[in-house]
């Protein structure tokens, strides 16, 4: 605990065969440790605006943390879990190991500042409210769950599939350079969808209109339940092929541009 300006900071490797809690108490102390050793959980709280990093040499495990202002949390090597709730006001940057995971998946997590991930395995997070996805870069599956609105403020390049559920509120993923490279599903209100190539739409229940823009093939490998009216978008020399036999498009369809189109409601 440090209630020092300069906050709590490593000049060495920090070990520690069990749990680790490192708090700051005022003059908004940083949180800087970047050579650790810890083998428990790491609960890091900050004082008000005060910002945390960490690098541990194995996974980590979140036990619950208040973070004032930025998050950023690499595992050198094993993924990146919770075991308690997350409140981070600043920007969440996480960095699992190679071929590892990062599964925030506590439902009272609340990461208020947008994320940025890089992962080469799946990704799972869950926010009490809204959720701003920054540059993100996903090798296995991603997975999203918010009470809130989800929304991108940078490139999602996702190569398995991505699942957004938002049940209720807006989904809106629409920064020009994404690529979604397997199948998307999603269950919110107004939806919007942009890939800067071909996308697949996975089984998806959207309750106000549905936004699809592609430079690419627009094809689907589950049903689309559609409330609103739906907005086909995917240039002039590529087909759209919307065929499954469940599909229900309760209001109008519209092709803004395509080749071939093919649809099934």
């Amino acid at each position: 605990r440090s209630g020092n300006a300069s906050g709590i900071i490593d000049d060495g490797t920090v070990t520690v065969a069990g749990d680790l809690a490192a708090t700051t108490n005022a003059n908004s102390g940083v949180i800087d440790l970047g050579d650790l050793a810890v083998d428990g959980t790491i609960a890091l709280n900050t004082h008000s605006g005060g910002a945390a990093t960490i690098v541990n040499d194995a996974a980590i495990e979140f036990a619950a943390s208040t973070v004032g202002g930025a998050l950023s949390a690499t595992a050198t090597t094993g993924d990146i879990t919770d075991s308690g709730a997350l409140v981070i006001t600043g920007l969440t940057t996480l960095i699992p190991g190679n071929s590892d995971d990062a599964i925030l998946d506590h439902p009272s997590n609340d990461f208020q500042g947008g994320l940025i991930i890089t992962s080469t395995g799946d990704v799972t997070l869950v926010d009490i409210g809204a959720i701003e996805l920054g540059a993100t870069t996903v090798t296995g599956n991603y997975t999203v769950t918010a009470g809130g609105a989800v929304t991108d403020v940078g490139t999602q390049e996702v190569t398995g599939v991505t699942t957004i559920s938002a049940s209720g509120h807006e989904v809106t993923l629409d920064t020009p350079t994404n690529n979604f490279a397997d199948e998307v599903r999603i269950t919110g209100a107004a939806v919007t969808l942009v890939d800067e190539d071909a996308i697949d739409l996975g089984i998806s229940t959207v309750s106000g209109t549905y936004t699809v823009t592609a430079t690419g093939p627009v094809t689907q490998s589950g049903a689309l339940a559609i409330t609103g009216v739906a907005t086909i978008e995917a240039g002039s020399g590529n087909n759209i092929t919307l065929g499954d036999t469940s599909n229900n498009f309760q209001a109008a369809v519209i092709i803004t541009s395509g080749n071939n189109v093919t649809l099934v409601d």
